[in-house]
């Protein structure tokens, strides 16, 4: 009898020590991915079957860019460490105004960032929540300006468009990255570019204001081809009054 007390013993111990090392990898395995994931999208990854997530998934969705104007001059004036100081601190309004309204942030490039909005499923304010987003940016980086005394003031330029998306992961379980692919992305790009030309800070497709329902707010400036097919993209600035007639 006693035998068999040891033997239920070792034997419920063995299955309780299997159990805490199962437990401790996936944590370590979603801490992984959470290193290298949006934090919206690790949790889901955890939930789901990865294979699926790499496969991908193509829907609607809307995509934001944002990017410093006459970063090169900041880069040649600063050093390194205050540069860091600088890249971090927009990073962090980056990232304060896109959780506000419900984004993610797929990846910060350099002195830019992509954001991401109606991911994992979309939505129907998507177009009206990136514009509000992108106002809130604005009014983040001109009360940074007056609060650091930038001289020159830091300027930036903002690309939302809205479209079919392809998004999921790529790579494997040491180094996972998610990643949004498409024209869509693409012309947003290529919009927020063409607020150099037009010197302004926010710039939006016909889409976007279409879907949004704020077309007295708007006003076209282009319509060229921006997108990878030649098709024609109607170009809008914000005027924030209905246009006269």
């Amino acid at each position: 009898m006693l035998t068999l007390i040891g033997l239920t013993t070792a034997l419920a111990m063995a299955r309780s020590r299997r159990l805490l090392v199962r437990e401790v990898s996936e944590t370590a395995r979603r801490a992984n991915l959470a290193r290298f994931l949006p934090a919206e999208i690790a949790p889901l990854v955890g939930e789901d079957d990865l294979a699926t997530w790499r496969q991908g998934r193509r829907q609607q969705g809307t995509i934001l860019f944002i990017d410093i104007r006459g970063f090169t001059a900041y880069a040649e004036k600063l050093d390194p460490a205050r540069l860091s100081i600088l890249i971090s601190s927009f990073r962090r309004r980056v990232v304060r105004a896109t959780e506000a309204f419900g984004g993610v942030v797929d990846k910060f490039i350099g002195d830019g960032a992509l954001v991401v909005f109606g991911i994992p499923e979309p939505q129907s304010d998507d177009c009206t929540r990136a514009i509000a987003c992108a106002h809130r940016l604005l009014a983040l980086i001109d009360r940074w300006n007056i609060k650091r005394g930038f001289d020159p003031p830091v300027r930036v330029g903002i690309g939302i468009h809205s479209g079919e998306l392809y998004y999921g992961l790529v790579g494997d379980d040491h180094r996972l990255e998610f990643t949004v692919l498409g024209d869509t992305v693409n012309v947003a790009a290529k919009i927020e570019q063409a607020t150099k030309r037009f010197d302004t800070a926010l710039l939006a497709s016909e889409t976007v204001v279409l879907r949004a329902r704020q077309q007295p707010s708007w006003q076209a400036v282009c319509r060229e081809p921006l997108g990878g097919r030649g098709e024609h993209v109607a170009v809008f600035i914000y005027t924030g009054t209905k246009p006269a007639g």
